[in-house]
């Protein structure tokens, strides 16, 4: 499994990866990358900390450094498409962005920050799997948003937001808006619902409503699954919420899960 570059570009209009493996067999290990440029297969490099270090997370240069040291080949991430699509947004006076400080601020620099909204694509690969063995594989990455500020950090790398997994109870995974998934953990959450003895669908409800009646303007799901091999999803701020299963027998689409209300 790799996850290679996107189209979307940081305020600078360079790219960043970033992959998180959340590797739950007896010893409980977990690698990942953030802030990764120059390495399209950013999923492998995850591993590689996972299998080669005894470190969680490495980010920047550094992270870049470690992937050259372990084979990895540094390239150029940009596209002709990325390109444009990120001379289009400075051409719009960089609307829209991530700062909320005003335009005085930024008026020697050219930019304009009089806006100030999200502009992000529900789109996530996020994959919950337990082998031959029952052990509970996570492996997260992220699209990722449009035009971030530089140095920023999104869920993906960080165990219990993007994802979770207990090899005594399940696991879980979440997508959405990353910012606000790392300050309550939902993965971790729903994960820890199901210890407490509620089904995999009510455990990523639960984790869905604690995020929506923190933060009202969340748009996301999460998706758990136990050992028992069931499975459940529930989605907040979007019409329906699909995702995938597949074990040894087929391969299925279940239905969307519906709309959740803050409670």
């Amino acid at each position: 499994m790799n996850g290679g570059p996107s189209l979307k570009n940081f305020e600078l209009g360079y790219k960043l990866l970033k992959w998180a493996f959340l590797d739950e067999s007896p010893t409980g290990e977990v690698g990942a990358v953030a802030g990764l440029r120059r390495v399209k297969e950013a999923a492998k490099v995850a591993l590689a900390v996972l299998q080669y270090s005894k470190h969680t997370l490495l980010v920047g240069e550094a992270a870049t450094r470690f992937a050259i040291e372990m084979g990895f080949v540094a390239t150029d991430l940009q596209t002709n498409a990325s390109l444009k699509m990120w001379r289009d947004w400075q051409h719009r006076s960089c609307q829209p962005n991530f700062r909320k400080v005003g335009h005085d601020y930024f008026t020697s620099s050219g930019f304009s920050w009089l806006k100030f909204y999200y502009l992000w694509s529900v789109y996530a690969s996020k994959v919950e799997t337990a082998d031959k063995f029952a052990w509970f594989i996570v492996a997260t990455s992220t699209n990722g948003a449009r035009y971030k500020i530089p140095g920023r950090v999104g869920d993906s790398p960080i165990p219990g937001a993007g994802g979770f997994a207990d090899n005594d109870i399940g696991a879980a995974c979440a997508t959405g808006d990353g910012d606000l998934m790392m300050r309550l953990l939902p993965s971790y959450q729903a994960v820890e619902n199901m210890r407490n003895g509620m089904s995999p669908k009510v455990a990523a409800e639960s984790a869905v409503i604690r995020l929506a009646n923190k933060f009202r303007s969340f748009q996301g799901g999460v998706i758990a699954v136990n050992k028992q091999g069931q499975f459940g999803a529930a989605c907040h701020g979007l019409s329906q919420f699909g995702y995938t299963v597949r074990n040894s027998i087929r391969l299925s689409l279940p239905n969307s899960t519906n709309y959740s209300k803050p409670g």
